[in-house]
């Protein structure tokens, strides 16, 4: 999926491997969420909106409001944010900064 949506690489064999498509900058974490999610639905009604008490009821307003609140403070970051502590990541993952 992460392929077809042209966040990553990917080529088969010895050489093979994955890679990023496009520089971390340029990945907006929000994006990426928004892409590989289908349902966004907090509770059964947002989706559905068969609530016999959907006409009253503000449970669907509140979490709505809530969702958006938080793809907001996903659209603020990208892949290079969070990786910006790349020898610290590297030491907790046992990675070798000397490899590739």
């Amino acid at each position: 999926m992460l392929r077809r949506l042209g966040f990553i690489d990917t080529a088969r064999g010895r050489k093979g491997g994955i890679r990023l498509a496009r520089t971390p900058d340029s990945i907006n974490i929000g994006t990426l969420v928004r892409s590989t999610k289908e349902d966004f639905s907090l509770v059964d009604c947002m989706q559905s909106g068969n609530c016999a008490i959907s006409p009253a009821c503000r449970l669907k307003g509140i979490f709505g409001e809530a969702l958006d609140a938080y793809l907001a403070v996903l659209d603020k970051y990208t892949l290079a944010d969070i990786t910006r502590n790349r020898r610290a990541l590297r030491s907790l993952l046992d990675i070798d900064l000397h490899a590739a």
